[in-house]
């Protein structure tokens, strides 16, 4: 997801096993904090952030099993949000139909 052509959230479904990964770029790690949430429309997606494990990409992701209801949870969205400790970003448009199918079928939702 963009904002002035800048990357400001991405979703992304990993493999082995199966989980969601949410990723933040303009979040700053805060070594106390694990709670990431991740809200599709007013319902939120509870994942685990590991501020001690940061990978390649900047900013914070938080990861977690995919909701039963994902596909569901993303057609119904009116917007997307991401909050961590006190940092927040959204809410956003959300993902254009093409690409909530795509996501849902990469997420086996």
């Amino acid at each position: 997801m963009s904002a002035d052509g800048s990357l400001v959230l991405s979703i992304v479904c990993l493999a082995g096993p199966t989980r969601l990964a949410v990723n933040v770029p303009g979040f700053e790690p805060v070594m106390s904090e694990d709670r990431f949430a991740f809200g599709l429309g007013e319902e939120p997606v509870t994942l685990v952030a590991n501020p001690y494990e940061q990978d390649a990409r900047p900013g914070v992701t938080g990861e977690g099993p995919v909701p039963d209801n994902f596909e569901a949870l993303l057609n119904a969205a009116g917007d997307v949000r991401a909050l961590y400790g006190s940092q927040q970003t959204g809410p956003h448009a959300p993902p254009p139909p093409e690409l909530r199918r795509l996501l849902a079928e990469g997420c086996g939702a």
